[in-house]
């Protein structure tokens, strides 16, 4: 949850250089090549005209929360309370749902305040309440370990996701994500830990077989939701949660700090996404990501005195792409031509003082029925003619 405001900006038209910068602690990539439209921010316009009322906000709540857990010893108070004012915290200010509308916002939470509020009275029946019933003099640890866990999950969008590279535990996205593989695999170590930890004290209250038993079942609907035909199974944050607070149904510092953290992913899952299925289509899945398709084949481009012809021919196995071609100029889809074989003509341009002729970056890639395929990696015509031949794989 950065720290936000307002500006203004002013459209410029077209640009042929665009240098990398760091303000405000962010930094941003250079673009040595013409671009169709840019902007600037006004430097004399501030952002104190608005502000950022969240990180406000969010003191309020903690506050409040806070003042709430010491003072009762009640877990169903504590637990009804808390999980009201956080979720709608996190559903209309800290990670709130896309709308344009504020009065949508306040009724898509309120549609999905109602489902997670029976989902949170189960959870507290079964699990919460025993968790959660601890001696008046534990009320301060008790605030520290569940209530701290709780905000660290609830704003996972600021405290957990900026700092771990894995958006979905699918396959496709671990492998095209640097560093998801390292972070699962340290994932998976803590939480093996845990459940070793936690494995060691049902066994020591008589309680093991019951849990297994509990989580086998859980395994196994698991298995035959991944086995439907033609879908994926996904695992969203909200569901992991659900899957792993039963384990959390003892009295010890660990299982308190474990449930707080747990319903506050929950709490942000449903309150910024909803209840996400748990099979998906692989469309769906993936999102942004690449398809693996097959690329067109960039050939050597004829490069004359204004111009340059970029042409290209089929690279291997189509795939089901049997359109056409896309081409992008500068990452701008400037070109679609009709057949698995063509070439465009683009007109070259001066780079900034008008002396030498401006760096193209060219991509191909083929499009489907309404459905755009990946794209090759760039091939990159210098100013003075030199052509650079794109790489193998997929742009990303």
């Amino acid at each position: 949850m950065p720290y936000g405001g307002c500006g203004v900006f002013s459209m410029i038209g077209e640009n042929h250089n665009f240098p990398s910068s760091i303000r405000n602690g962010m930094s941003s990539f250079s673009f040595d090549a013409g671009f169709p439209s840019s902007f600037t921010f006004l430097p004399d316009v501030s952002s104190s005209h608005c502000s950022d009322l969240r990180w406000a906000l969010l003191a309020v709540s903690v506050t409040f929360t806070t003042l709430l857990s010491l003072t009762t010893t009640s877990p169903l108070i504590l637990t009804a309370s808390v999980f009201t004012g956080v979720f709608f915290h996190v559903a209309m200010g800290s990670d709130p749902p896309s709308s344009s509308n504020p009065y949508g916002l306040v009724s898509l939470a309120l549609s999905r305040f109602l489902p997670a509020s029976f989902v949170v009275f189960v959870l507290y029946t079964h699990v919460l309440s025993h968790t959660l019933s601890l001696p008046p003099t534990a009320q301060i640890e008790r605030t520290i370990l569940w209530l701290g866990a709780l905000w660290v999950g609830a704003l996972t969008n600021v405290t957990i996701e900026p700092h771990i590279p894995i958006n979905r535990l699918t396959s496709r996205d671990l492998a095209q994500e640097p560093g998801a593989i390292t972070a699962l695999v340290f994932l998976v170590l803590i939480l093996t830990t845990m459940v070793a930890f936690q494995a060691h004290y049902f066994r020591l209250e008589g309680r093991l077989p019951g849990f297994l038993a509990l989580y086998a079942g859980f395994g196994t609907a698991l298995g035959l939701a991944a086995a439907i035909p033609g879908s994926s199974l996904r695992i969203h944050h909200y569901i992991l949660a659900l899957l792993l607070l039963p384990g959390t149904k003892l009295r010890t510092r660990v299982s308190v700090a474990c449930s707080g953290l747990l319903l506050g992913l929950f709490i942000n899952g449903v309150a910024r996404w909803g209840f996400a299925g748990i099979v998906e289509t692989p469309a769906s899945l993936r999102g942004d990501g690449l398809y693996y398709s097959s690329v067109p084949a960039l050939l050597m481009p004829e490069v004359g005195a204004r111009n340059a012809t970029f042409a290209w021919t089929v690279g291997g196995e189509m795939g089901g792409w049997e359109v056409g071609a896309s081409v992008l100029v500068n990452d701008v889809e400037r070109f679609r031509v009709d057949g698995l074989e063509g070439e465009v003509v683009w007109n070259r341009t001066r780079g900034e003082g008008g002396e030498a002729w401006e760096r193209v970056y060219v991509r191909v890639g083929w499009y489907g029925y309404g459905v755009e395929g990946d794209y090759t990696k760039a091939g990159v015509l210098e100013g003075d003619g030199r052509w650079v031949e794109p790489a193998l794989g997929w742009s990303r």
